[in-house]
C-alpha cells in the first residue's frame, strides 16, 4: 500500500467551519479535511460532502474516503481507488501529531461532526476510547 505520512507540528480544529488542518513545521506540507458548508446535513453514499486536500488543490477532492482511523497522536485516512488516483496514487494518508489529551478531544469532537452520518467509516482507537 502506498502511504503518505505527514509529521504535523500544527493542528487547527475549527468547529464552526467543520474543518481540521494539519501542517508541518515549515508549512510546506499540509492536510485539510472539511465538511462542505452547502451540504452539511446531507448523507451521500460516496461522502462527496467531505473535502480533503494534501499539499495542493491539485491533490484534492470530495468524497473517496473508505474510512478514517484516529489513534493516539495519529490520524489515518484510507482512500478509495478513485480518490487514490486523485491524490498521487496514495492509498492512505497518515498524519502524525503531538497533542495533549485535551486538544485530542477537540480533534475527536470536530472529526465526529465532520463524519456525522458516516459513523461506520470513523474509528476512534485512541487509548481509553471504545468507539
Amino acid at each position: 500500500m502506498m502511504n503518505c505520512t505527514l509529521y504535523a507540528d500544527t493542528c487547527e480544529c475549527d468547529a464552526l467551519a467543520l474543518r481540521i488542518g494539519f501542517a508541518d513545521k515549515g508549512h510546506q506540507h499540509y492536510f485539510i479535511i472539511q465538511r462542505a458548508e452547502d451540504f452539511r446535513e446531507e448523507i451521500f453514499p460516496d461522502m462527496r460532502n467531505i473535502y480533503i486536500e494534501l499539499d495542493d488543490q491539485g491533490w484534492a477532492g470530495y468524497g473517496g474516503i473508505h474510512c478514517i482511523i484516529l489513534q493516539h497522536q495519529r490520524l489515518t485516512i484510507l482512500l478509495t481507488p478513485d480518490m487514490s488516483a486523485q491524490m498521487g496514487g496514495y492509498e492512505a494518508i497518515t498524519i502524525m501529531f503531538n497533542r495533549d489529551e485535551t486538544s485530542c478531544e477537540d480533534l475527536k469532537d470536530v472529526l465526529t461532526c465532520i463524519f456525522k452520518g458516516y459513523e461506520r467509516h470513523f474509528f476512534d482507537e485512541a487509548p481509553g476510547n471504545s468507539t
